[in-house]
């Protein structure tokens, strides 16, 4: 199964592509492989809430939301909750299984993976991600990590067919390859940092849970993937 990933300010929707045929909210945008980059107001998305978010990024520098992100609380809550897990399926020979483990080593990888460089903190455990062949095995892993400055993170990977980016909401911070970034939440959950950058077939993505909203924040963890994506 192939992957298809549409971004505007931050990741909207992933699609398969299955019996050749695209499933797409974008019909009227034919798309090539690999990165597509078009204006902002050309992606049309239902209950679009971009022009929402716009306001409140000028105004408070973030996106404002009403409920804590289900990313956000699961970042929030895996320091504790990944020891257990570990512990259960450390060793489990089951190939498809997408446990946490305690090293990425003991995933069945279908691509060369070096883990990220060393953090301010400690990596929290290992878990397959992205798509899974019998002849190769997983085609992504993710990686929860805990770092002083910036909180709790993943860093995720994995292979993408296509990639559709908003021009306006694209810089290329990382290595200069297409990077977006986005911060969201609210002063009472949390707030989740994330900053994508893309080839033409992969998908890298950093994202923090903190509890605090500081501006700076971003720019360091642009400096971690600048340092994740050479060593990857």
């Amino acid at each position: 199964m192939k992957k298809i990933l549409i971004i505007a300010l931050i990741a909207i929707s992933s699609i398969a592509k299955a019996d050749d045929q695209e499933l797409t909210p974008f019909p009227g945008l034919k798309l090539k492989d690999g990165i597509n980059m078009v204006k902002n107001a050309d992606i049309m998305i239902p209950g679009d809430t971009r022009n929402e978010d716009d306001e409140s990024i000028k105004l408070k520098g973030y996106a404002e939301t009403n409920d804590a992100d289900d990313h956000l609380n699961f970042l929030f809550h895996i320091k504790k909750e990944a020891p257990s897990e570990i512990k259960s399926y450390d060793n489990s020979t089951n190939p498809v299984d997408s446990h946490l483990r305690s090293s990425y080593k003991k995933i069945p990888l279908a691509f060369k993976f070096s883990g990220i460089p060393k953090v301010d903190g400690r990596v929290i455990g290992y878990a397959a991600a992205g798509g899974y062949s019998q002849q190769g095995g997983w085609d992504g892993v993710v990686t929860f990590f805990e770092e002083k400055d910036l909180g709790i993170c993943s860093y995720t990977t994995f292979a993408i067919q296509k990639v559709l980016l908003a021009e306006e909401k694209t810089d290329y911070s990382v290595n200069k390859k297409p990077t977006v970034n986005s911060i969201r939440g609210n002063k009472k959950s949390g707030f989740l940092y994330s900053l994508n950058w893309y080839t033409n077939n992969r998908l890298h993505s950093i994202e923090c849970a903190n509890r605090s909203f500081e501006p700076s924040l971003m720019g360091k963890i642009k400096n971690l993937a600048n340092r994740v994506d050479k060593k990857n």
